[in-house]
């Protein structure tokens, strides 16, 4: 009987307590945000946006000059050409994105590689959730043309 009756007690204190029993209310100690949404917008880096990025910024470049706007002076475009490019290769789940143009073939994507490439140009290889054989497998291309044609390439 004696069981029976702290069984019973020791029942009603669990209940009590995973009802919420003497529950109090979250306070904060003070009235600052606790995240700024605004800062982390920014410090996002979107995956797919960068390609079409850098191609709309080209598509603005090209409308400026079709406007009639002053050219820029040639110290300024040697400048441009000097300064060294990177190519994001991307690699999410199965397709590869290359320059905003997905690629299910690697053939293809070595022969684009290897028109694109120039002694300013670096080539960036970007793990977004890949698959790995896909990931190993373009990388395996990296490597092969770097072997051949003097490739340079990283991997983030």
């Amino acid at each position: 009987m004696k069981k029976k009756y702290t069984m019973l007690v020791l029942l009603l204190c669990s209940v009590c307590f995973l009802a919420g029993w003497g529950k109090k209310n979250v306070e904060l100690l003070d009235d600052k945000k606790l995240i700024d949404l605004n800062a982390a917008i920014e410090r996002c880096i979107p995956g797919a946006n960068e390609a079409e990025q850098t191609e709309n910024k080209n598509n603005e470049e090209k409308k400026e000059s079709d406007d009639g706007e002053k050219e820029k002076n040639p110290v300024e475009k040697e400048n441009i050409e000097e300064a060294e490019m990177i190519r994001v290769i991307r690699v999410r789940n199965r397709t590869i994105t290359y320059r905003a143009v997905e690629y299910t073939d690697v053939s293809k994507l070595k022969e684009k590689i290897r028109q694109d490439n120039g002694r300013k140009v670096t080539f960036k290889l970007v793990d977004d959730f890949a698959e790995a054989h896909i990931y190993k497998e373009v990388m395996f291309v990296l490597t092969e043309l770097e072997s051949e044609i003097g490739l340079k390439y990283s991997k983030d």
